[in-house]
């Protein structure tokens, strides 16, 4: 009996070609775009989960309530992590990280500049799961300019050879290699290629155990079972006891559990801790159910439109002495084949485009693809799929079993036609809601590429400053000043679009629990036309005003509006124990992502023999690969053992919006797959309409009717369905995304014309696909239309 099914169902495939084809690719497209979308979120929700004790490890945080929102940040004092160790028996062991900016690392001939390392305490590899291949946890990191180095990181400056007990030359400083570490996962939201031990920094910065100072990132591993709310409560009285500083501006520490860190964007995170947003991950497993459902949907209606051919064939089963038992099992047979070809293209089409969406879409997707996470995926997809799909079958020929006389209703279908109708306009639905929403995030990112930021990023490159440059700063710039194609060279403490020093400021007539917190940002004189900022008020720093080196300051308008000052120009700014003078006001500028709204900014003089993490910003014009093999060159002549590095501004810029950059990819990638379905859906309803109403048409143009008028009766049906999905699917697409938009401080406008060229466009997707059919069976012959059946 199987035989015989086997038999008719690839028969039928075959009779089919046109219907058999649109269901096995609308469900190959259905299962390559939910195989992708589940190993994307599999990948997400992945992150930090390799860790032996992610349940009961938390960071702690700290959120300032001051003003009208809420401002979250991952860096606290040093001294809280050792602190709360010693003071609370719940708590098992801390672990500290502190940012170590760029440098130039030196071992034998090899001479390389690194970043993203961090300044660790010893207790890293006994907390965390990052495993040592060399070296002891119990001996590495423990005493002053120790390094433990990644395994890529120990084969590029040591190859083969051991590298435990051998040393690196990091800025003039020798550190010694005492464990090699396995390579970071990617899943991890810590990434550092090497660890230097926290006892270094210790040694060289007196404020090393201030319980005021923010500085570092620490992680608490507490026993389980530890009452979250009650431990906050206790590490918020001890720090009370040490300093009142919090209290005073209504400051709290918080612990924000491991697992949750990842997909937490709400807090200030810096450039080098790895995010993703949990609203991400709910848009697309939303989107992976609805493209699932549209791929279950076309089979159905196709299934529906052909009921007609199908009842005669149930009807002559029955006949023949068939039993309900053996129809069920016949249809089930060849919808599981059309199910198995359609896994089989799947993986087809996974193999061809895996390498263009990793390069277009998702870099991490090569990676994940890999994993053996990804067959269960595929396998529970596939399951799904074939369950949906045999269920709605078995409902809907059951439902004939009782009240079904088939030779009476073989030329019935006015209810058929009104489902069919109604999973074309949920298809168009949910096709609408992706269009609408792939607009508006390309609208947003282009907002965020375009917006001006109130400074000049364009052809601006910056250089880290070495410590051997720092004596011959002046000479060197003003040799790279005379070549024509370098319009100005300045500096700067920090990166741009990193934050970098801060604390509390106030003015004459405050006291410091009244004040606001700032970034402070040390410049260099020519800073600011540099870049190109403008002034509101005052002036710029001079070198003519002896006094601005160590008195004046220069404030954004952010700050001047938060501290309340009136007329801010002469007046005194205080902050920790020093006092500045404003000269000036600059224009709001900014400098970090457009997520966040601009912060309060104190602008401070440079001092001149400062090194550590100053950066060289040189505005270029003209021939740029010319110009950088100039200052390549002429950096070689005043420091010629450290590597020339630099990277552009606006490629920093770019980077601060990569998530969103793959979000609008992935959006136009589904979107396509959701109208490519939707089309599949209506072209087989088209076909299969057009061709029962053939007789229909060749009687109309044998009366006279024109090729519009058909064009017209063939379309208007589906025209209608398709504004009902636009009515119904612009509200939903409108709350989604204003909802979504609300992540940015600085976003684009919800513009009536979105939502007019995404309805514009499904209609006109509609009409073509509808019209490559009924165009076809308007212009037909009407003599061979006559003699069709």
């Amino acid at each position: 009996m199987i035989k015989i099914f086997l038999y008719q169902s690839f028969r039928n495939l075959k009779k089919n070609k046109v219907f058999a084809f649109i269901n096995i690719t609308g469900f190959a497209l259905g299962i390559a775009s939910v195989i992708v979308i589940g190993t994307w979120i599999h990948f997400q929700l992945s992150f930090d989960k390799f860790h032996s004790n992610y349940r009961n490890l938390a960071r702690l945080t700290m959120h300032d309530y001051r003003g009208n929102k809420e401002e979250k940040i991952i860096y606290v004092p040093t001294a809280f992590g050792p602190g709360i160790k010693e003071a609370f028996p719940e708590i098992e062991e801390f672990a500290r990280f502190a940012e170590f900016p760029q440098a130039v690392f030196k071992s034998g001939g090899n001479v390389f500049t690194e970043s993203g390392g961090y300044y660790a305490d010893n207790s890293v590899f006994k907390i965390f799961n990052f495993p040592l291949i060399s070296g002891s946890p119990d001996e590495t990191l423990t005493n002053p300019f120790e390094i433990s180095l990644s395994r890529e990181m120990a084969e590029k400056y040591f190859g083969d050879i051991n590298p435990i007990g051998k040393a690196i030359d990091i800025e003039g400083n020798v550190f010694t290699v005492t464990s090699v570490f396995k390579d970071i996962p990617e899943e991890s939201h810590l990434q550092f290629p090497f660890l230097l031990s926290m006892p270094t920094l210790q040694s060289t910065d007196q404020r090393f155990l201030n319980w005021d100072s923010m500085r570092l990132h620490t992680y608490l591993l507490f026993n389980i079972g530890t009452n979250i709310p009650d431990l906050e409560g206790k590490i918020n009285t001890l720090i009370s006891q040490n300093t009142k500083v919090y209290d005073e501006l209504g400051i709290v520490t918080k612990l924000q559990l491991f697992s949750e860190i990842y997909l937490d964007n709400s807090f200030q995170q810096g450039t080098r801790i790895k995010s993703g947003d949990k609203r991400n991950i709910y848009i697309f497993t939303v989107v992976g159910i609805a493209i699932l459902i549209l791929s279950c949907f076309n089979y159905v209606n196709l299934f529906l439109t052909q009921k007609q051919d199908n009842d005669k064939g149930i009807a002559i089963n029955k006949i023949v002495g068939a039993t309900w038992h053996n129809i069920k099992s016949k249809f089930l047979i060849e919808m599981l084949i059309q199910v198995m070809l359609s896994v089989v293209i799947a993986g087809f089409i996974l193999i061809i485009f895996s390498s263009l969406i990793t390069k277009y879409v998702d870099p991490d997707f090569s990676l994940v693809l890999k994993r053996f996470s990804t067959l269960g995926i595929s396998l529970l997809t596939v399951f799904f799929i074939c369950l949906a799909a045999g269920i709605i079958l078995s409902v809907i020929i059951t439902g004939y079993s009782s009240r079904f006389n088939f030779l009476e209703r073989m030329g019935k279908t006015g209810q058929k036609a009104g489902i069919v109708n109604k999973l074309v306009a949920f298809q168009y639905f949910v096709s609408i809601v992706l269009l609408i929403s792939t607009i508006v995030v390309i609208k947003q990112k282009a907002f965020l590429f375009n917006k001006n930021l109130g400074f000049d990023k364009e052809q601006v490159i910056y250089i880290p400053m070495n410590k051997d440059l720092i004596p011959k700063y002046s000479v060197f710039k003003d040799e790279i000043l005379k070549y024509p194609e370098v319009k100005n060279v300045t500096s700067r403490v920090g990166n741009i679009d990193e934050w970098w020093d801060g604390g509390n400021y106030w003015t004459t007539g405050q006291t410091f629990n009244e004040g606001v917190g700032a970034e402070r940002i040390r410049v260099e004189y020519d800073y600011f036309q540099t870049l190109n900022m403008k002034l509101a008020q005052g002036r710029f720093f001079s070198k003519e005003e002896k006094t601005d080196l160590y008195n004046s300051c220069i404030l954004n308008k952010k700050a001047v509006e938060e501290i309340g000052m009136k007329d801010p120009l002469g007046k005194e700014i205080f902050f920790n124990d020093e006092k500045r003078i404003v000269v000036g006001v600059l224009d709001n500028v900014l400098t970090k992502s457009l997520h966040e709204e601009v912060y309060p900014e104190i602008y401070l003089l440079k001092q001149e023999e400062r090194w550590y993490g100053t950066i060289i910003l040189v505005k270029i014009s003209g021939d740029v690969k010319s110009t950088l093999e100039k200052i390549a060159q002429t950096i070689k002549k005043y420091d010629s053992e450290n590597p020339f590095n630099y990277r552009f501004l606006d490629d920093s810029y770019a980077a601060l919006y990569a998530k969103e950059k793959k979000l609008a990819s992935l959006f136009k990638l589904f979107t396509f797959i959701a109208m490519a379905l939707s089309c599949l859906g209506i072209l087989g309803l088209t076909y299969y309409s057009t061709r029962r109403r053939t007789k229909e048409i060749g009687v109309r143009k044998v009366n006279g009717a024109r090729v519009s008028e058909i064009l017209s009766i063939l379309n208007k049906d589906y025209v209608k369905w398709v504004v009902i999905a636009f009515v119904t699917a612009t509200p939903v697409a409108w709350f989604a995304m204003n909802k979504w938009l609300e992540n940015f401080a600085y976003k684009t406008t919800l513009s009536w014309w979105i939502f007019a060229l995404a309805g514009i466009l499904a209609l006109g997707i509609a009409l073509l696909t509808v019209s490559f059919q009924s165009w076809k069976a308007a212009t037909k012959n009407p003599v061979e239309s006559l003699r069709y059946e």
